[in-house]
Order: structure tokens, then sequence, then C-alpha cells
């Protein structure tokens, strides 16, 4: 891997040159994509690196369909893989493609949630972001259970505990699919949540039932 630093600060300058320039970005196409290739093909940590560079170029310049779908593929082989620095490469390439192109959010929905398993701690609450990140009205239940299964578990003491309380009320306030589904997760993560629980939350709940009722009655 000739020069991986000056390759790397080369790939940040084309992001900034190709940002909201299509004509630029359509130039460095091929490029990225070749790069992208020759440095997951080498399996070593400074083609790793390189690989986290072409993701972030990639998201950064106009979209190009089919480049987007070259980089998730080496997403989902990071996701896939034993390593926790990949896992994190991973979720974090598929964190920025996300934002650009929600269709992945269902491609590898399965694969970042497997990323709760793992040791690592910072790779779990960069997992639980993205999670959060890539709900919508067709994924929220099987995210939401997950997160309450998650937060079941988690130590009394962890810190990342009070957010990931925050995180699922909001998913349940923006996305609950139905009245019922609502209350009832609500009441888990109220029981589940313990001190976590604030008293803004619980004015949040109580003002949602109270939408809810005047929806049925108004119908």
């Amino acid at each position: 891997m000739p020069a991986p630093w000056i390759q790397s600060k080369i790939l940040e300058i084309l992001a900034m040159l190709g940002q909201d320039d299509a004509e630029a970005s359509e130039k460095m196409y091929e490029m990225l994509q070749a790069t992208l290739k020759k440095a997951d093909d080498m399996g070593i940590n400074i083609g790793y690196a390189l690989v986290y560079q072409c993701l972030k170029t990639i998201t950064y310049i106009y979209p190009h369909q089919p480049l987007l779908d070259e980089a998730s593929k080496t997403i989902a082989r990071f996701l896939s893989s034993e390593s926790h620095n990949l896992k994190y490469i991973g979720i974090t390439g598929l964190a920025s493609i996300v934002k650009i192109d929600p269709k992945y959010t269902l491609s590898y929905q399965s694969l970042v949630v497997d990323c709760l398993e793992d040791t690592d701690d910072t790779l779990k609450v960069k997992t639980l972001d993205l999670l959060y990140k890539m709900t919508n009205k067709q994924n929220v239940e099987p995210i939401v259970d997950r997160l309450l299964s998650y937060l079941k578990e988690a130590p009394i003491e962890a810190g990342s505990r009070k957010d990931l309380v925050f995180k699922i009320s909001s998913l349940g306030d923006k996305f609950a699919p139905n009245q019922n589904w609502y209350v009832r997760n609500m009441n888990k993560l109220f029981e589940i949540g313990g001190d976590c629980i604030t008293s803004e939350l619980t004015n949040r709940f109580i003002t949602s039932i109270s939408e809810y009722e005047r929806e049925e009655n108004g119908a």
C-alpha cells in the first residue's frame, strides 16, 4: 500500500471537492471504487484505515448509486467480522450511508442488531445510536423490542442507560403503529427503566395518551 497516509489525505480533499458537485464527483467514481476494492482486498490494518476513509468520501460527494452499493457490500462484510475494529468501521460507514439512502436500513438491520452482542462497550454505544437513527414506521416494532431487551440486560450503573431510555421513549412517540403497541411498550420501558425515568418522560407519555384519546373521540 504505497503512501497510505497521503492517500488518506487525498481522499479527504476529494470529499470536500465533490460535496454537492455532481460534475466533480463524477470524475471520482471509478477511482474511488478501485481504491476501495484494493484497500479492502489487502486484509491489513492500514488497508482498513483507507477503506474507512473511502467510505467517508463516498458519502460526502454527490451520491452515485453503484458506488453506494459497492460500499454497502464492504460494510456488510465488516459487520459480519469477528473484529471489534472492523465492526466499528462497518457501523460508522452504515450510519453515513443510511443518511443518503434509507433503503440500506432494512438490508443490514439484523447485522446491526447482532453487534449488540459484542463485548466491546464502545461498539455497543455506537450500535445503539445507529439503531436509533435507522428506525422508521416499518421497523420500529422489532428494533424497540430489541432495545428493551438490551436495556433489561444492561448493568444498572451503565452510563448509557439513561440515554437509551430516552431513545426508546422518543421512538415510541414518533413511530408507534397504534395505541395498544405504544402503551404496552412504554409500560415495559417504565418498568425496566427504573430511576432513569424522568418526570419529562412521564409527562410526554401522559400527553401522548391524551392525544390518542382525542383522535379516537374525534373519529
